[in-house]
This record gives C-alpha cells, structure tokens and sequence, in this order.
C-alpha cells in the first residue's frame, strides 16, 4: 500500500537534512499539540469562532480596539464613539501594544470580523508562546521530549486560560521566554554588544547573530506591552551584576545597560505621538492615574503561586485553595497566577539552590535561573521592591503579580533541567522511554492547570451577544447611517467603577455591532466632551430630550441594569414625551426610543 511513510522510507537523506526533518517535526508537533490541547481544554467543539469567547469587563476594551484596527488605519482616534465627538486615546495611549495590533491588523485583511479575529488571535496564543518557549529550552540544550512538553504547560498557565480574552494581549506573552533568553545571554560569557576585549575605540559589537537577535528581541519586548519591557528590564539588569560578579569582568552590566537602554529607546519612540498631544492638549490628570499603594493591592503571594488554581479538577486541591480564600484577604489578579504542580516544583528547586553553597552548584546556568527567580520574586512580592518603586519613582506599575509568567519560565525551565538530568542518570535506552515519560509529564501537568472555570461560559455568551447584535441591526434599519445615539445611563471612560450592573466597559457593545452608527458612550473622563454627556445625562427627562435632539441625536439606548428600578421610571418619562413604545432587545436587557427629526 502505497503511503508517506514508504516513500520516506526510500529517500536518503544527509545527517544535516535529518537534523532539520527532526527539528520541524519537533517544532510542528509542538504547534499541533497546542492546539489539539487548547481544543480540549477550552472544549472549542461548543464554541462559535464568530462569538467572542468573553464578553465583558476588559474584553470589551480589547475589542474595541480590534474591531477598529480591522476597519481602519488609526489606532489613536474612534470616530465613531464619543458623539457627538470622536473618542481620542491619547490619554489612555494603546501604541505600546503595536506589535499585537499590528499583527492583528495584518489577519483583518483576511477577515473584518473583530470577533473572529480576537478568537483566533487567543487560540493562536497558545502555539506562539509555545515556541516561543520551545526555541529558548532548545537553544540551552534542553532534549526535544522535555523541552516539547515544558512549554506546552508554559502555554497553559492558569493564568491566561482563568483570565481568557479579559486581558488579550497581557497573556499573550511568546515575548517573556525570548527576553529571557537576552537575561542568560548576559549572564554567561558572551553577552550581546560587547566584544570580549574592552578596547577604547571598539568594544561595541553589533554585527554578530547575538547582537542582532538581542536587537531584535529588545524590540519585540518593547512594543508587545509595557509590563513586559519594565519587568524584562529589571531582570536584565540583575542579570547584568550577576554575569559580571561571575565573570569578573564589567561586560555584562554595561551589555545589559545597553540592551535595557534599547527597549526602553523603542517605548520612547512608541510614546512620540502622546507626548506630541499632550503638549499641545495639556495633561490629562484624571486618566489612568495610580497610587502607590495599589503596588501592594496587586501585588504577588509566594502562597497563590504554590497553591493550586481555583476550581481545581481534584476536590481535594480544590477545597484547598477555597480554604485558603476564605481567610486570605486581596484575591483579585494575584488568585489566578498559581503556578501548577510542574512549575512549582521547579520553583522549590530554585528556591533551595539558593540555600545551597555556591561552590557545590557547578553549572552557571542553574545559579542564573535561581537569581532571575529570586529578583523576580523580590520585585513582585506584596511589600518588595516594586512596591518601594511604585512609592519612591512611579505607581503606573502597579499589578506586579503578572510577573507570575516570568517565574513560571524559569521555574519550569529548571524542572526541564532537574527532570534532563534525572533520566541520564537512569541511563533510559533510546527516545522512546524519554518521550513517553515527557507526554506522561505533560498529561499530569495539563490536567493540574486547566481548572473547570477555565472553559468559557458560549451558551450564556453567545446568548446575550445575539439579542445585543438584533437591537442595533433594528436601529441601524430605523436611523439613517452615521446617525448618532444618546447612550444612558451615563458612565465615565475608561477604567470606570460599575453603574448598578453595568460594567466598566459594557456601553461600548452597541459599537461592537454596528456598521455605521455614532454612539455617546466613550468621552474621554477629563476632557470637554465628558463634562458635556454627564451634565446632559442628569437634565430632566423633557430637557435632556431636547438637547441631544438639538445636538442632532436621532435616538436614545438605554441599558436597564444602570437602574435600580430596570429603568422603569426614566422609559415611562421618555415613553410619555415621545408618545412612543421602546424597541427592546431579546434579553430584556436594551431598550430604545427613536427621537422624531
């Protein structure tokens, strides 16, 4: 029977050409295996790819933005939010996720559907870092069959499959294992910039393979999120002293002063247009201001790394973890950054490395994963150096415990170590045994991260993104296009506390379904326009009505859970002085009055 296998069978191959069929098929059955796993444990065979698996809170945000990316080439002014102006958002500036955005930007050419492309730009997530991953533990000499099944539960965190498409871009991060590749680069012998040889006129070396990826990787840090450059750039600095103490040479600090001073060049670059906007606009005071003490709010437990994750698999870890919550106060972000029971472990084994005279620890590479996970756990701890940052230079960092995705990569990455050494020590015979126990590993491994919450809720969602998705096709068949709706009840943007059941961000779905309406929601809070809808918003009901009609409003959208009484009060009024029934959506959630032109 003629099949792949006999035809293979019949070529010969080259050694070089085998280790490159070997490195692909590694490669490719890391990529597959994601993705079979992500269907598997997300239970993609009741998801509609066309109905965002979240849809509320800070997945909303995300999804404006896509959507905006996908239908236009500004990713700075929402023309259509914020009527009767325009939302700009410079006071709350999205550039320094351009790499996201811009790949995103690049699939929409493929298809304008936001919801589409944020689903598959989440499941896609899960094969990037993988590889991402994948290169770093092959590039240190990690074998295939560990290295393939570490940075598969390095892609299955429970940190990103808790939070989901609630912080799209913060958990994809294929960056953090490539920034840390920079870290151990500078901390051995041949770190990137430098020449061995400090001369006066030439110790810049910038030509070599190292250089230029450490370039390369500095800008990918740099404009895949802000966290990630300041995180990366504290561990390449302490990776800096470390290779420099070691190596008795300063080269390695002054390599990591120079990588750290290209990422944060990038972030300057990325923060041009703001900059140029707020000098001519002034600064806007009310936006995305922090406090120091938020440093503390959210900041990271050495506990809720080690503790199984919420709504474990096991009862048993499951009441665990409920047990501790009872008592624990300040769940928030930092509940959700469990490190699972592979990465814990090699978290224990760092920890205890540390305790162990540096003299009985020969190979430099496990003393460098020890010191960046100390310095991390130092940085992002509850009461640590990030918090003395937060006081002392800046609060903007403030949910320090999202360096759990740093700590899960090099703990995982010294339990490849641990385990490597452990099944040479066994002297297993052939590949086989090594894979077998590796995919037994990464099954334990798996079944211990994907927490029961972790599969989105489709049926609820898709539920009420459909009864959404038919009241604004009714409007948009009611009102001309570019038509512009008065939204209520009023809520500042962005990052506003809940009005009643409304959410921060729940007033921008309209925009969501809408093909051509302006909508009120979305006036930057500080600026002229928001003072404008909140005093509108509280003007009796006759008079509110004759300014946004005057205004050139042709409709009002209520959403009854930003009222006590469902809005009954406010649509009677409104009913009363239009001589006209609402439209309400299947959900009984939106209601809307048409305002006669």
């Amino acid at each position: 029977m003629f099949s792949c296998a006999s035809v293979v069978g019949r070529v010969s191959f080259t050694k070089g050409q085998r280790v490159v069929l070997r490195r692909l098929a590694t490669y490719g059955g890391v990529a597959a295996l994601s993705l079979v796993a992500a269907a598997w444990v997300l239970k993609l065979r009741h998801a509609d790819l066309h109905v965002p698996f979240t849809y509320r809170g800070d997945a909303l945000f995300y999804e404006m933005e896509v959507k905006t990316v996908a239908e236009s080439n500004s990713i700075f002014t929402l023309p259509r939010l914020g009527a009767p102006g325009v939302l700009n958002l410079h006071d709350f500036p999205p550039q320094f996720d351009s790499l996201h955005l811009l790949v995103l930007k690049v699939m929409s050419v493929f298809s304008r559907d936001w919801a589409f492309l944020v689903n598959l730009y989440f499941i896609l997530g899960f094969p990037a870092v993988a590889l991402s991953a994948l290169a770093v533990l092959r590039h240190f000499g990690i074998s295939a069959p560990t290295a393939a099944t570490v940075s598969v539960l390095y892609a299955f965190l429970p940190s990103r499959l808790m939070k989901g498409q609630g912080h799209l871009f913060l958990d994809t991060f294929f960056q953090v294992p490539l920034a840390l590749l920079v870290a151990l680069w500078i901390c051995g012998d041949g770190p990137p910039f430098i020449r061995r040889e400090l001369k006066r006129w030439s110790w810049l070396e910038l030509r070599s393979p190292r250089s230029a990826g450490a370039l390369v990787i500095c800008a990918v840090v740099a404009t895949s999120g802000l966290y990630y450059a300041y995180f990366s750039s504290w561990l390449i600095l302490v990776a800096g002293v470390f290779g420099s103490r070691h190596q008795r040479s300063p080269r390695n600090l002054v390599a990591a002063l120079l990588v750290v001073g290209v990422i944060w060049s990038v972030v300057a670059m990325e923060a041009t247009p703001t900059t140029i906007y707020r000098a001519r606009h002034g600064e806007n005071v009310e936006v995305a201001q922090r406090l120091p003490g938020e440093a503390e709010v959210f900041g990271m437990r050495i506990a809720q790394l080690l503790l199984p994750i919420e709504g474990h698999r096991l009862n048993v870890l499951r009441r665990l973890k409920d047990r501790y919550n009872e008592t624990a106060p300040l769940h928030g972000e930092s509940s959700l950054t469990s490190l699972g029971l592979v990465g814990a472990a090699g978290f224990l084994l760092l920890i205890g490395l540390q305790l162990v005279p540096r003299g009985l620890v020969s190979n430099q590479l496990p003393a460098a994963l020890g010191t960046l996970n100390l310095s991390a756990v130092l940085l992002g701890t509850i009461g640590g150096f990030g918090s003395l940052f937060a006081l002392l230079v800046s609060p903007v960092i403030r949910t320090y415990c999202r360096l759990n995705v740093f700590i899960a990569f090099i703990s995982l990455f010294a339990f490849a170590l641990a385990f490597d050494r452990f099944m040479r020590f066994l002297r297993f015979p052939g590949s086989r045994i090594r894979w077998t126990a590796s995919l037994l590993v990464l099954a334990i491994g798996l079944y211990d991260e994907a927490s029961i919450y972790a599969v989105p809720a489709y049926d609820e969602v898709k539920a009420d993104y459909s009864s959404d998705a038919r009241l604004i096709h009714q409007v948009e068949d009611l009102v001309p296009a570019e038509a512009m709706i008065f939204q209520l009840p009023f809520q500042s943007f962005p990052d506003a506390p809940s009005v009643q059941l409304v959410e921060s961000y729940d007033l921008v779905r309209p925009y969501l379904h809408s093909r051509s309406l302006r909508w009120s929601f979305g006036s930057m809070r500080g600026r002229e326009g928001e003072a404008w809808h909140r005093d509108v918003s509280a003007l009796p009901t006759a008079d509110m009505l004759h300014t946004i009609k005057s205004a050139g409003f042709a409709g009002v959208l209520i959403d009854r859970f930003g009222y006590s009484d469902q809005a009954a009060a406010i649509e009677r009024d409104i009913g009363t002085a239009l001589g006209a029934l609402p439209l309400v959506s299947a959900n009984q959630r939106l209601s809307f009055f048409k305002l006669a032109r």
